[in-house]
């Protein structure tokens, strides 16, 4: 094999490494996270250790989640939008990169849709501000409730 063939093997090879080490590196740090829900939308957002893609997949089911939505920009900052969901109705979601799930795809992360403008429902909150700095004082006082 010539000096150029395998120079270029290698340049190769190393290329890989590194999209490989930088997938398998990367870790979520922060959230996922739900925000400005809707009737018909939410913003699912999150951080990664790693720059990457943006993929949420959801759907009925923990075991069913059909459909996606995508942001290609690379970021560490994940903010994507799901629209077009039925009113009242529970998701499940896992969020990643399109090359994998980071995150959820478990009974664990799901949410609901709004009800439909004036229709009538209980409803319980519970709403917190910027609880702590991850202590025990802060564990103590979500504990109480």
């Amino acid at each position: 094999m010539s000096s150029n063939k395998r120079s270029g093997l290698l340049a190769v090879a190393m290329l890989l490494l590194f999209v490989a080490q930088n997938l398998f590196a990367q870790t979520v740090n922060r959230g996922p996270y739900l925000q400005n829900g809707t009737p018909t939308s939410i913003l699912v957002r999150w951080r990664t250790t790693q720059a990457t893609d943006s993929r949420v997949r959801y759907g009925s089911a923990p075991a069913s989640l059909t459909l996606t939505a995508d942001d290609a920009a690379s970021t560490t900052e994940h903010i994507v939008q799901l629209i077009g969901l039925s009113p009242d109705t529970k998701y499940y979601y896992s969020i990643g990169a399109t090359s994998a799930t980071l995150a959820g795809g478990d009974e664990n992360h799901f949410f609901m849709t709004s009800p439909s403008p004036g229709a009538s429902k209980p409803t319980r909150i519970w709403v917190l501000g910027d609880a702590g700095t991850k202590n025990n004082d802060q564990r103590a006082v979500r504990d109480a409730y």
